[in-house]
């Protein structure tokens, strides 16, 4: 990276008035600094300038400075230390610069003025601002050469003698963070200019600090194996493996592990130096004849798909590489030209694959490549869009194109399914075929003739599995011998573990057939299913098994096929609702976004599902055990948010046989990757529709299950309020339960505080008890329990808050503090004895 004194001396005019955040705060000019004073003083003019060119109210200043509690003369103390800054800029600064530099009151507070540029955070978010743009714009060498000054500028922790104040801490964090973003684009830029040992050399000492930075650590490993150091990124994987499991008890991220496993298999693409604008058709070529990669010009190391939308360029990519960076469009470079309008609703054409531009490369990559693989994994949740992926492919194939052999796994044995491709490459290619199954051993019948037992012996194999699979292998080989063949496997998360272990035998003796098998997985099913990946494991692990892993996609990759689908701009509110309800599932959106009257969606999801997506939604679900499915079902009534050691209590508490780790398994519950205990939905419309499918007695239930839960959390932990969250799921237990059951975690909480003398805390929770009371109309037991809770409020008040009535209560302030913040529109007054007993009276 370049020089700090560079940096500083270009930046800005030597006469200019400069202000240096990072580490030691300094305001100087030209040789002559500023004296800013006490550390309160200096802490004032950090809060000034951390908002310049703004009004700060006295208020935040003080609460800024001396907290919630501040002395009773500090306003003349604040006014001291302004009129001492003032003095001292003054002091140093001339006529000339009093223009550039001042210190204010404005009207509710002060206001710090000075040019932007004359402070050394400004220029930081400004260079990474641009380096950002140029980033985006595909100019690579700028945006390297803008994000080197901008990390030079940092020298230190922001405010770093202020770390005491929790304003200086909150500002060095979010510029920390600002650092890492431009840390993550400069290592990108710097991998696709081919600068892998400065990326190496940067990123090592940043891991070293944190190794739970988990995205830097896939850049680090992506240079450190490009620079020739494959061993140094397995050891990188390794430190960060074992820090996050031991700080967080969890594995690290998928992409993580995928280009830890394709470094094992010594398979990482090379990260290209520049991708192209131009499309060029795929000519499937034969595995045997390869190119040299070192005298292979590198702009022709495989053809590139138009990139219609611009993804986040730091956070949107394919597994294994750095992100492709759009070049700027050029008159010589030929661009696709513009689809024609479709009726809103309408389903894009093949061909035009909205936010899946990067992975159709990669796959391209993998079968036509220079070092094309035998057997592609295209793994993904159902619905991601692995099918429309492979029959993409199989469309670009172009007019000279090969047997394009499709099969689906059944789960019903390897011979129905293998059976399938045998019959089908039969009918292409039979004369070309016969007496090939000569070399399968003696004694052997042909497998289109093995592939048919009887309806008792379905899945069983009444011959030797071993002679089985080598004539269905010498079969396939001997038809890809002369011309390419492609098989594809649809869902072979359903095969048994023999049609796996005959695609690993036809991977491990297909090296010079022209024979490309490429299978659809859904990653859940490996989840629960310990044999299915044990053998995907060592299907693999095999030389010549590639994987192509698909994930959601981004908001920005959803407003682009919205848009695409109404051929209008749609309202951002509208596309963040719909990507939020399918977590970016391509399937999902493109079913919900096909309304042209989105508002109705966005109204009521559940009455906008069609019923293939019903049917689809209620598929994934009965795929699951009925343990896990209770799982999620209370997680659905706990929130759109779940606590994980919540969830557990509850659990516990219920005597539920089913685990978090079995709803985490069936890939509809993820981890917050920000917070590891916290849990969300992959998809919220899953969410919704478990509500909408459960008892109204059940879910009052796991409501009332879930307030008992936090009640015994609260009463043993030093949070005392949680008075929103325990009110809302009491309101809803009151909605099928015996409304006084409803609230006696309410009062167990009250009780308690009593006991502790904590009088703010029982007026609050007995009134809350008293709304979720009177929120369902009281009948029988609900009326004396309504009136027990009222006398109860009425006895704590005169015994805790007599007060005269004609000065305030501070007790009673207190306690209406309290209220608001937990139960809006609730709050007391004092009142004197005549009133209580009157009260009583009325009861």
């Amino acid at each position: 990276m370049l020089p700090v004194d560079n940096v500083v001396s270009n930046a800005v005019d030597p006469l200019t008035p400069s202000i240096e955040a990072f580490g030691h705060m300094r305001v100087r000019i030209g040789q002559r600094e500023v004296a800013l004073g006490s550390p309160r003083q200096r802490a004032l003019f950090a809060v000034l300038l951390i908002s310049v060119g703004k009004t700060v109210p006295v208020h935040d200043i003080i609460n800024c400075i001396w907290g919630p509690a501040p002395p009773s003369a500090v306003t003349g103390t604040l006014h001291s230390y302004v009129s001492r800054l003032r003095k001292a800029i003054s002091d140093v600064l001339t006529t000339r610069h009093e223009i550039l530099v001042s210190m204010r009151h404005a009207a509710p507070g002060y206001q710090l003025d000075i040019s932007p540029e004359g402070t050394d955070v400004h220029r930081f978010e400004q260079l990474v601002e641009s380096g950002r743009t140029h980033f985006s714009a595909g100019d690579l060498p700028e945006a390297r050469r803008d994000l080197d000054r901008a990390m030079a500028l940092w020298t230190d922790t922001p405010y770093s003698e202020l770390a005491s104040y929790d304003f200086a801490a909150l500002e060095a964090s979010r510029l920390d963070q600002l650092r890492l973003q431009a840390l993550q684009i400069w290592a990108d830029a710097c991998l696709h200019l081919g600068a892998h040992d400065e990326v190496v050399r940067e990123l090592s000492k940043e891991i070293r600090r944190n190794p739970m930075l988990e995205r830097l650590g896939s850049q680090l490993m992506l240079a450190q194996y490009h620079s020739g150091s494959p061993a140094e990124a397995l050891m990188t994987y390794e430190r960060i493996r074992s820090h996050v499991s031991a700080e967080l008890g969890a594995d690290t991220s998928k992409e993580l592990q995928e280009i830890h496993q394709s470094i094992l298999r010594q398979d990482l693409p090379v990260v290209p130096p520049r991708p192209l604008l131009e499309s060029r058709p795929v000519v499937l070529t034969a595995p045997s004849v390869r190119t040299n990669p070192v005298q292979a010009n590198p702009v022709q190391a495989g053809p590139v798909q138009a990139t219609p939308v611009q993804a986040d360029p730091v956070h949107a990519r394919p597994v294994g590489t750095s992100p492709a960076v759009p070049a700027p469009v050029s008159a010589d470079v030929p661009v696709r030209p513009r689809p024609r309008p479709r009726p809103a609703g309408a389903v894009p054409p093949i061909g035009s694959l909205i936010g899946r531009e990067r992975e159709m490369e990669q796959l391209r990559s993998m079968v036509t490549g220079d070092f094309p693989r035998r057997t592609v994994l295209i793994t993904g949740e159902q619905g991601i869009g692995k099918t429309r992926l492979l029959k993409e492919l199989a469309r670009e194939l172009g007019p000279d194109r090969p047997e394009v052999i499709w099969a689906h796994c059944t789960g019903r044995g390897s011979r129905r399914t293998w059976g399938q491709v045998v019959q089908k490459v039969l009918r292409v290619r039979g004369n070309a075929l016969h007496g090939c199954s000569s070399g399968a051993g003696p004694g052997t019948p042909p497998p289109h003739e093995c592939h048919r037992p009887s309806d008792g012996d379905l899945g069983q194999a009444h011959l030797d599995d071993t002679a089985y699979q080598q004539a269905v292998v010498h079969l396939l080989l001997t038809a890809a011998a002369d011309e390419p063949l492609v098989i594809v496997l649809e869902d072979l998360h359903l095969a048994d573990t023999h049609t796996l272990e005959l695609l690993r035998l036809l991977t491990m003796e297909g090296q010079e057939a022209h024979l490309v098998v490429l299978a659809t997985v859904q990653e859940h099913s490996l989840a629960r299913l310990p044999d299915l990946r044990r053998a995907t494991a060592d299907l693999l692990r095999t030389d010549g098994v590639g994987n192509l892993h698909l994930t959601a996609l981004s908001p920005v990759q959803a407003h682009a096929l919205i848009h695409e689908l109404h051929e209008a701009p749609v309202p951002w509110h509208h596309v963040s609702f719909l990507h939020r309800a399918t977590g970016g599932n391509p399937y999902l959106l493109t079913a919900l976004a096909r309304h042209e009257d989105l508002t109705n969606v966005h109204k009521d999801l559940l009455a906008s599902l069609s019923f293939d997506v019903r049917t689809v939604l209620l598929s994934r679900l009965a795929e699951h055990p009925l343990e896990a499915i209770a799982v999620l079902e209370v997680c659905a009534v706990m929130g759109p948010v779940i606590d994980h050691y919540l969830l557990t209590s509850v659990l516990d508490q219920r005597g539920m046989t089913g685990t978090v780790k079995e709803a985490l398994d069936t890939g509809l519950l993820t981890r917050n990757p920000a917070d590891p205990g916290d849990l969300r939905f992959s998809q919220y419309l899953i969410r919704d529709y478990l509500l909408a499918g459960l008892d109204a007695v059940l879910k009052a239930q796991l409501h009332l299950s879930i307030a008992q839960a936090l009640a015994e959390r609260t009463a043993h932990s030093s949070r005392s309020v949680v008075g929103p969250d325990l009110t809302h799921h009491c309101t809803q237990a009151a909605v099928a339960l015996d409304p006084h059951e409803a609230v006696q975690p309410m009062i167990a909480l009250a009780d308690r505080a009593e006991a502790l003398k904590r009088w703010g805390e029982v007026v609050m929770w007995l009134a809350q008890a008293s709304a979720v009371l009177r929120s369902r109309p009281l009948r029988g037991e609900a009326v004396h329990a309504d009136r027990a809770l009222q006398e109860r409020l009425a006895r704590v008040r005169a015994t805790c808050f007599r007060c005269p009535t004609s000065r305030p209560c501070p007790k009673a302030e207190n306690s209406n503090a309290i209220l608001r913040r937990n139960l809006p529109g609730a709050c007391y007054t004092p009142r004197p004895a005549t009133m209580i007993t009157a009260a009583r009276q009325e009861t």
